[in-house]
C-alpha cells in the first residue's frame, strides 16, 4: 500500500535528496508526496480526510493547520538549523515541535 506526505504548497520535485532521505528513513520508502494548495483551513482538513495521509509536511511559513490536527492528521516540517533536530511534528497551537529526528 502506497503511504502518502502532503506536501503543502511546495513541489515535491522540489525537495532535496536529503530531504527525501529523511522522510523516507522516517516513514519507509513506499511513500507518495502529494502537492496541496488550499484556500482555506477547511479544504486542507478535506484534503486530508480524502488523502488520509501519514503526514503533512508544512512550508517554512508554518500554516496553522488546527482544524486537522485536531483530528488527527500529523503535521511536520524541516526545522532551522540550531533547533536540535531536522524534522519536527507540530503538537499544539500555540506552536510547538516534538523533535522526530536528531540534526545529522
Amino acid at each position: 500500500m502506497v503511504k502518502i506526505i502532503i506536501v503543502l504548497r511546495r513541489n515535491p520535485e522540489n525537495l532535496s535528496a536529503e530531504e527525501k532521505a529523511i522522510l523516507q528513513d522516517q516513514y519507509g520508502k513506499n511513500v507518495q508526496f502529494i502537492r496541496t494548495d488550499p484556500t482555506d483551513y477547511l479544504q486542507h482538513h478535506a484534503d486530508c480526510v480524502q488523502l488520509n495521509p501519514l503526514a503533512v509536511l508544512l512550508p517554512c511559513e508554518k500554516p496553522i493547520p488546527s482544524t486537522a490536527m485536531e483530528n488527527g492528521f500529523a503535521h511536520i516540517m524541516f526545522l532551522p538549523p540550531g533547533s536540535g533536530g531536522s524534522l519536527g511534528q507540530l503538537e499544539s497551537i500555540p506552536v510547538h515541535f516534538k523533535i522526530l529526528r536528531e540534526m545529522l
